[in-house]
């Protein structure tokens, strides 16, 4: 049989991770890269027998994946955040391409379903997520929203048709907390785009955000949520909308002021 090391980082998630942990009952191993949580995340996690590691509280978790992912010692890994949950189809598959696997793919992607409110949105189920890899043969980068780079063998894609395939991502339990993901988040931002020397623009700041919500709302059928569609529709819109303020705060008024 396949060894897969099921890799999670957290920070004060005892809310959630309960549920995460529970469908993951057939890994071989599972480590919990934990910032120093405040709650009972650690605990939770223990008892369901997580090999706990420590790496000081970052902004956000990719700073700290591959530190998680170094102290596994399956032969492959899943990533999994502690607010989602892995359907048993999705463990059968990944489990079944690892133990037979006998050609150059060392990578799957996968779709994900984001759920609001415990509701699964159509217009938030994103197709393609690379989360699971033979180890050595793939890593994140460090920035925020950081993506993996495979560094050997090839991609292998689920139809993401096969909707039965989804890991499920229990993303917003309140817009309070959504909101203030937003602004975090936008904040982060602002560090990739210095890196890449990016420059605020008027289109930027109108035209983006008009199509983030023409996209989310027409082109991904959030019509189809009824009015959660249209409130995450607007949510996605002022992300857009806040990151472009805030690039336009750091690039023209900083330098009036």
């Amino acid at each position: 049989m396949a060894k897969i090391s099921v890799c999670i980082n957290s920070v004060n998630s005892e809310k959630t991770i309960e549920n995460t942990l529970k469908s993951l009952s057939k890994a071989y191993e599972i480590i919990l890269c934990d910032m120093h949580s405040e709650d009972n995340t650690v605990n939770i996690a223990e008892q369901y027998g997580a090999k706990v590691v420590y790496h000081e509280r970052a902004k956000y978790a990719e700073i700290a994946r591959n530190f998680c992912i170094s102290h596994a010692t399956g032969d492959w890994i899943l990533v999994v955040d502690t607010d989602e949950v892995v359907p048993e189809a999705l463990w059968n598959f990944l489990n079944d391409f690892a133990d037979k696997n006998d050609n150059d793919f060392t990578t799957v992607s996968f779709p994900i379903q984001d759920y609001v409110f415990e509701k699964p949105m159509h217009c938030m189920y994103r197709k393609c997520v690379k989360r699971f890899w033979k180890k050595n043969c793939a890593e994140y980068t460090t920035q925020v929203h950081g993506m993996v780079h495979t560094t050997q063998g090839k991609d292998f894609f689920i139809n993401p048709k096969e909707k039965q395939f989804a890991l499920q991502h229990y993303h917003v339990d309140s817009f309070e907390s959504y909101i203030e993901k937003i602004n975090r988040y936008t904040t982060l931002e602002m560090d990739k785009f210095k890196t890449r020397n990016k420059k605020f623009s008027y289109s930027m700041l109108f035209l983006r955000p008009l199509f983030e919500f023409c996209k989310i709302y027409f082109l991904k059928q959030g019509f189809k949520d009824g009015l959660l569609g249209f409130i995450m529709a607007g949510m996605h819109t002022f992300y857009q909308f806040s990151r472009s303020a805030k690039m336009y705060e750091y690039n023209i008024i900083k330098k009036i002021f």
